[in-house]
């Protein structure tokens, strides 16, 4: 298990994914298409790049500037998505494209 200081950030990650896999739940109607789970599969792939970019930041053993705002970035992208999945659900709003592109 891989260990930031005495952090084990695949815990912390988990938690991430816990939480916002549970904030979409209630966010989005489950009723409206394939919505929940679509959201729900990016939601899943954004955690594991995240693991995977902070998995290799640690055998780097170093973080530059830009590395940390792409970690600080994930939480961002991860709570567009489930705003745009409840806009989609809940208001009718068109889908929602929201970039990866962190």
């Amino acid at each position: 298990m891989a260990v930031i200081g005495d952090i084990k950030f695949e815990i912390v990650v988990e938690s991430i994914r816990e939480d916002h896999m549970g904030a979409v739940e209630q966010a989005v109607c489950a009723s409206i298409g394939d919505t929940l789970r679509d959201v729900q599969l990016q939601i899943k792939k954004d955690c594991t790049r995240l693991f995977g970019l902070l998995n290799a930041t640690m055998m780097l053993g170093e973080i530059s500037d830009r590395t940390a705002d792409r970690v600080l970035s994930f939480g961002e992208l991860l709570s567009c998505r489930v705003v745009a999945a409840s806009l989609v659900s809940k208001v009718r709003v068109l889908k929602f494209y929201v970039s990866p592109r962190i």
